[in-house]
C-alpha cells in the first residue's frame, strides 16, 4: 500500500465498498460513503465516492482487501476440496454410494463457486471442466457398481 495513511472514514469507505456480503454497499461508492458516515446529499456522497476511488492510496488499500479475500477464498476452497476428496475416497472404499454422491456434489459446488467468483483463465477453466467431467464419470461408475451389487446380492 502507498505511504499515505488513510483516515478512519476512508478506511471504512474502502471496507464497505469491498464487503461483498453487504449488497447495499458492495461496489456502490455512494452507499459506501453513506455507511462510512460521510455527510451530505446523494450528489455529495457520489462526489466523495468518486474522489475516494481515484486516490491511489485508497485504490491500493481496496486492492489489498480484495487480494486478501481472494487468497482466503482460494485457501478455503482448496482445504474444503481436500476434505471432500478424503470423504469421497473413504466412501468409495466402503461402497457408500450416497456419501460419494454427496461429496461429488459438494466438489462440484466448490468448482462452480470458483468459476463464478474468481477470474478464471481459459486454461484453468479447461482443467476445471475436465475435473468435473471426471467426477461425473466416477459417479456413474459408483452407481453402476451399486446396481451390480444389488443384482448379485
Amino acid at each position: 500500500m502507498a505511504d499515505k495513511k488513510l483516515t478512519g472514514k476512508q478506511k471504512s469507505f474502502a471496507e464497505y465498498y469491498t464487503d461483498f456480503s453487504n449488497k447495499q454497499t458492495y461496489n456502490n461508492g455512494q452507499e459506501s460513503a453513506r455507511a462510512a458516515n460521510y455527510k451530505g446529499n446523494d450528489d455529495t456522497l457520489k462526489a466523495v465516492a468518486c474522489e475516494n476511488l481515484t486516490k491511489p492510496y485508497i485504490k491500493a488499500y481496496i486492492a489489498d482487501i480484495e487480494a486478501k479475500r481472494r487468497e482466503k477464498m482460494e485457501y478455503n476452497q482448496v482445504h474444503s476440496r481436500q476434505l471432500l476428496e478424503k470423504q469421497l475416497t473413504k466412501a468409495d472404499k466402503s461402497d457408500d454410494v450416497m456419501a460419494a454422491i454427496a461429496a461429488i456434489r459438494e466438489l462440484n459446488t466448490i468448482f462452480a463457486l470458483r468459476k463464478d467468483n474468481l477470474n478464471v483463465t481459459s486454461d484453468r477453466q479447461r482443467v476445471l471442466d475436465e475435473i468435473q467431467t471426471a467426477e461425473a464419470h466416477r459417479l456413474a461408475i459408483i452407481a453402476n457398481r451399486e446396481a451390480l451389487r444389488k443384482e448379485v446380492g
